[in-house]
């Protein structure tokens, strides 16, 4: 086959469908909810829909968030029959970000909390993350970023191996509202800073660019980082598809600012690479195509 007849991998991100919290705007993290009759709904409609867009044939894992509503929101989009050559896993660091205290509460109820304690009247989230004094087991912004920065670069290394071999390996994720946002930012923003640090032009511990922090790891701070893949459950069709572990990584990216992303309820988007190049990912707009 020739260069230009090769097919880039694609990783597409959807969204849970509708629960009331997240109809009603509050924060869900690890509360368990079921999807509304809406939810349900709409996400068998956009499944069908998906199915005229997305060649489903060319799937090769699907990764969901242990919570309910994305496996659901999973169960009603794939039948059997698009299962059959799929290997499906629940993966822990899809869960959506630790909100602590902040679970179930409103922005605003949030913010009242937050003037309460002590922190002023704004918050920005990607910044500051929900763990403090008051929200120990909340996770800050660089707990949910190395995760979710750790879960990239397994499924980049899948899909590597994919262009490599010239095989089908696109991917699917199911999982939430801020835990999508975040990836996707870290996708296509991290290409940069990684460029920077390959070129021996990040000299510090740590250095910020733009919305993104770069941290480099120490051999001690290496030791207190899991690096192992935390799958709940893993239905592979055959031993040919497990993920190698992942080697300790020199260093992770964490958001530090809004990235100005949205993704409601349902959502669809996807992920790709530039010029068939995995040290090139890239946000793809365009999901219909002729």
């Amino acid at each position: 086959m020739s260069p230009a007849a090769k097919r880039t991998p694609r990783v597409y991100l959807i969204r849970h469908s509708e629960t009331e919290w997240s109809k009603s705007g509050q924060f869900t993290s690890s509360t368990d909810l079921s999807l509304t009759p809406n939810g349900v709904e709409k996400i068998v409609k956009l499944g069908e829909n998906l199915h005229s867009i997305i060649d489903f044939d060319k799937i090769k894992y699907i990764f969901s968030s242990p919570r309910k509503r994305a496996k659901d929101t999973k169960d009603l989009i794939f039948n059997d029959a698009d299962l059959q050559h799929c290997n499906f896993i629940i993966d822990d660091d899809l869960k959506e970000w630790e909100y602590g205290q902040y679970e179930g509460l409103l922005t605003k109820q949030i913010l009242a909390l937050r003037k309460e304690q002590g922190f002023g009247d704004s918050w920005n989230i990607w910044d500051e993350g929900c763990k403090n004094e008051f929200n120990p087991t909340a996770e800050a912004t660089e707990d949910i970023g190395f995760r979710l920065w750790k879960f990239i670069q397994k499924i980049q290394r899948i899909q590597k191996l994919g262009i490599e071999s010239n095989e089908d390996c696109d991917i699917v994720i199911f999982a939430h509202g801020h835990c999508l946002r975040y990836l996707a930012a870290l996708w296509f923003m991290g290409v940069n800073v990684i460029n920077k640090y390959e070129a021996g032009l990040i000299n510090g511990a740590s250095e910020v660019f733009g919305c993104t922090k770069l941290v480099k790891l120490s051999t001690s701070a290496i030791d207190t980082f899991d690096f192992k893949h935390k799958f709940l459950q893993t239905d592979y069709l055959d031993d040919s598809f497990k993920i190698p572990e992942l080697d300790p990584l020199p260093f992770y990216i964490h958001l530090v600012d809004n990235p100005w992303f949205m993704l409601d309820a349902g959502g669809v988007t996807c992920l790709s690479y530039s010029h068939h190049s995995i040290k090139e990912p890239s946000l793809k707009l365009n999901l219909l195509e002729l």
